[in-house]
This record gives structure tokens, sequence and C-alpha cells, in this order.
């Protein structure tokens, strides 16, 4: 039978609540980087789209088009595919 690790030694408690933050902080900021990286990708694709004319060069569709597009898209920019 297994037993549990009781520790209560002040010091490694507090590390280990430590380790939890730094570990919590480090999955924010993370998520925060991806979502700089698609808003800076999604506001680079309306900014095509508007300079480039898309609508009237391509037909109302395109917009409709590429966005059933991006899993095709996705599936080409991965390894083994």
């Amino acid at each position: 039978m297994r037993k549990t690790l009781t520790i209560q030694d002040k010091e490694y408690l507090q590390w280990v609540k430590d380790l939890g933050s730094r570990y919590r902080r480090s999955q924010i900021k993370a998520a925060v980087r991806v979502n700089e990286g698609m808003l800076r990708f999604y506001w680079e694709l309306g900014r095509d789209i508007v300079e480039m004319h898309v609508e009237e060069r391509w037909g109302d569709n395109v917009i409709k088009t590429l966005y059933e597009m991006r899993f095709k898209l996705e599936s080409t920019d991965t390894p083994n595919h």
C-alpha cells in the first residue's frame, strides 16, 4: 500500500506554493503571446482584404471560401501532410 507523503516543513510548503504561482504566471504569459500573435494575424488579414480589394477582385464569397479553406491551410503547415 502506498503511503501519502506529508511534509510540514514551512520552507518546503512555501516553495511548492511559489512553484505553483510561477507555473500559472508562465501559462498566462504564453497565452498572452499567442493571443497577440493571432490578433496581429487577423489585423493584417483585414488590412490585406481592404488594400487588395479582395471582394471586388474575386467575388463576394471569397471571405467565406477563405474561412472554409483555413483547415486545409492548417494541415499543409504541419509536418507529415
